[in-house]
């Protein structure tokens, strides 16, 4: 058989066996905000008023970033992570967001203060999980633009394929703002469906 035609089929095959699957807000297991003017309540999404936060709308800004770990058991064991890519769905906003991986272990009442409350209270290095290379990764995996009117997705390629292979453990994602952002709730209401990572991957 000719050399260019086996590596037409070589190619033809090898892309036939590739598939994409969208992972929904549905497989969030964990999930969790972090408010610097509530630093003791995981449900402090967003500042009402001066007296009570709700948390069927989540408000970011410099002080309120965001904890959301998904399972990616839908993904078949034996393949090779290809493209991850993570919607972010937010409703007004001008501001730039950053995707962080998280490092340590978190859990039940992580909050601003502490990573877990249950079995025993542990906090983090920095509390909000600033520390770099402690409670999240030296550098963000992927930053964007929040536009009116666009939802954002980000290359989170890297951290998938680790949390896949199992090089590192799977603790989820901190975001930041450096601004105002207001976002669509990836666990309550209408919008949380747009809450999406596509995830691309072919046998080993």
């Amino acid at each position: 058989m000719k050399p260019l035609l086996v590596a037409l089929l070589a190619f033809g095959v090898s892309h036939a066996v590739a598939r994409t699957i969208i992972i929904k807000s549905d497989a969030l297991d964990s999930f969790a905000a972090l408010s610097e003017t509530n630093v003791r309540n995981g449900w402090a999404c967003y500042n009402y008023d001066n007296t009570r936060y709700i948390n069927s709308a989540a408000g970011g800004g410099p002080g309120t970033c965001y904890l959301l770990r998904y399972s990616l058991d839908q993904i078949p064991k034996g393949m090779r992570i290809t493209r991850a890519e993570w919607t972010i769905a937010h409703n007004v906003a001008s501001t730039t967001v950053h995707v962080w991986r998280v490092l340590p272990e978190w859990g039940i009442g992580a909050c601003f203060q502490y990573r877990t409350t249950y079995p025993k209270k542990q906090e983090w290095s920095v509390a909000g999980a600033r520390g770099k290379s402690t409670d999240r990764a030296t550098n963000p995996t992927a930053s964007g633009t929040f536009v009116n009117g666009q939802l954002l997705t980000v290359n989170v390629t890297q951290d998938v394929e680790m949390w896949y292979t199992g090089a590192a453990p799977n603790r989820g994602w901190l975001i930041t703002f450096d601004g105002f952002a207001l976002l669509h709730s990836p666990t309550h209401g209408g919008h949380r469906h747009k809450w999406q990572l596509t995830v691309t991957y072919e046998p080993e």
